[in-house]
């Protein structure tokens, strides 16, 4: 469901917190590792195919695969609430920005809504 205005998610209290940064955190590191085995794959296709082992335009073809596959995994972990866009910040308050599509901490936030008000409601 898409939000049309803009929308903070500030939590004042330390507990829930302390449950949404490890969550922020969980969610960050296991797309981090699935990208880093893409990455892997990746390096090990460059060797086969500097080996002989593989033609270069069938390697090229699976590298442009997982590279579609890192960025299905990376472009949603971008958008979503784990981090700033601005200072990738894991462990603040969120601001949604609907002419974005994309969350903010508030810190981030206050400065650019003073830098430009339109983009930044």
């Amino acid at each position: 469901m898409p939000l049309h205005h803009k929308k903070a998610i500030i939590i004042k209290n330390e507990k829930l917190r302390k449950i949404r940064n490890n969550l922020r955190q969980l969610w960050i590191t296991a797309a981090c590792e699935r990208e880093r085995a893409i990455i892997k794959r990746q390096r090990q296709l460059w060797y086969t195919q500097d080996k002989g082992k593989i033609e270069p335009d069938v390697a090229h073809k699976e590298r442009r695969k997982l590279e579609n596959e890192k960025w299905s995994i990376e472009r949603p972990l971008r958008r979503s609430i784990c981090e700033c866009q601005i200072c990738n910040k894991e462990d603040r308050d969120m601001v949604y920005t609907p002419v974005i599509k994309a969350w903010f901490c508030t810190k981030c936030y206050a400065r650019q809504h003073k830098r430009n008000p339109t983009q930044f409601p």
